[in-house]
């Protein structure tokens, strides 16, 4: 598996089951609480010590993908090892399972999702018909939907993509029924509808939680509902659809609920000519489906690889990891774990620069995303 397959989208992404736990949100945020985090940042407004530092608890605008906030993180690692060291005299330990943990949390409360409105929402479940079969409360329509206070948490995407797909079938007798074609929803319109489901009071108080499974059941899962009939994740089946292959820009799981709902009419017209009906999700087989993709790298940005060969010469990394130096590391290591190497490789880099007279490089999430493209190349 390409090193690159394991890295950005990587930070939720599960290492081998014997090795690691899943990864799970609520562990995260006491991952934050008891690795120092929270002595500079809040946390959904509740402590922090530090104005500037961002509140780890509610989405940015700023940040909308994951090599994003690895690149950020990079950024500011040299100003958080001085506040640790000063506080306390060591810098705080950062496992393959903690960073699997925070982006898990991170995750759940759509941190790299795209901010979204509420008022608009509200424009969203009312142009596509939702209400015509959904009430907001429970008893403002006689639809034959579900009420919005009984849909899963929508602060958990794992449970609401699995529920969402599974309301397909009653979806499409309905449309055709009533005339309507299938609504097409865009990124910006679910997380808009989001916003404002999370606005209704009934549902405001859940609380958010995302836990991921194993990537090999995941595997099974892409086999046994027929993915595999259409998608391959290379290209060694000229006649089905190589999902690493295509171009993917803010692969996030509100971007993932949006083209999965969106491709529904396509899958039907394949069921319909296959014979190979479209079977719904029993619980937690889309959170094994997903780990499996994170796992493989299907949802994570493609970068330049050309452009990523430049940034690691222009940022310096060349001057120590290069051949007869301080070589790149071998193997097959996951993104979690890539990233916990980083976080502890990286004072040492730090006292090296300082000791050279330099500047600690940037990174922005562009040059992330070319420099692993390249690596993995390698």
């Amino acid at each position: 598996m390409k090193l690159a397959s394991k890295m950005i989208v990587a930070l939720i992404v599960l290492a081998p089951i014997a090795e690691a736990q899943y990864a799970d949100s609520s562990r995260g945020v006491r991952v934050l609480r008891e690795r120092g985090c929270l002595n500079c940042h809040s946390l959904a407004g509740a402590g922090g010590s530090e104005a500037a530092a961002p509140d780890l608890g509610r989405p940015r605008a700023d940040t909308f993908s994951p090599a994003g906030f690895a690149a950020g993180l990079w950024n500011h690692s040299p100003d958080m090892w001085a506040a640790m060291a000063d506080r306390d005299g060591q810098i705080s330990d950062l496992s393959a399972q903690d960073v699997r943990d925070v982006y898990s949390f991170l995750y759940s409360i759509r941190y790299f999702d795209p901010p979204g409105r509420h008022e608009r929402g509200k424009e969203v479940f009312e142009s596509l018909h939702c209400q015509r079969c959904h009430a907001i409360v429970g008893a403002d329509v006689a639809g034959i939907g579900p009420p919005v206070a009984a849909w899963p948490s929508m602060t958990d995407p794992v449970a609401f993509l699995e529920a969402m797909w599974n309301h397909g079938d009653v979806m499409d007798e309905e449309t055709s029924a009533m005339g309507y074609p299938w609504p097409k929803l865009t990124v910006w319109d679910l997380a808009d509808l989001s916003a404002y489901v999370e606005n209704v009071p009934v549902t405001a108080a859940r609380a958010a939680r995302l836990k991921l499974g194993p990537p090999e059941a995941g595997m099974k899962v892409f086999a046994d509902l027929s993915c595999s009939a259409c998608h391959t994740l290379t290209g060694e089946a000229p006649d089905k659809i190589a999902l690493l292959q295509r171009v993917r820009d803010r692969r996030t799981l509100t971007a993932l609920a949006a083209s999965m709902w969106n491709h529904r009419p396509v899958m039907r017209e394949w069921s319909e000519e296959t014979g190979i009906p479209l079977r719904a999700f029993e619980t937690g087989q889309m959170a094994n489906l997903l780990s499996y993709l994170f796992e493989e790298g299907v949802l994570e940005a493609r970068g330049d690889a050309g452009r990523g060969e430049q940034v690691f010469q222009t940022k310096g990394c060349g001057g120590c990891h290069s051949e007869g130096a301080a070589a790149l590391p071998d193997g097959d290591p996951s993104g979690s774990e890539i990233v916990s190497g980083m976080w502890r490789h990286g004072p040492k880099m730090r006292a090296e620069v300082i000791r050279q007279g330099g500047e600690w490089p940037q990174l922005s999430d562009r040059d992330l995303t070319d420099l692993i493209t390249w690596l993995a190349g390698r």
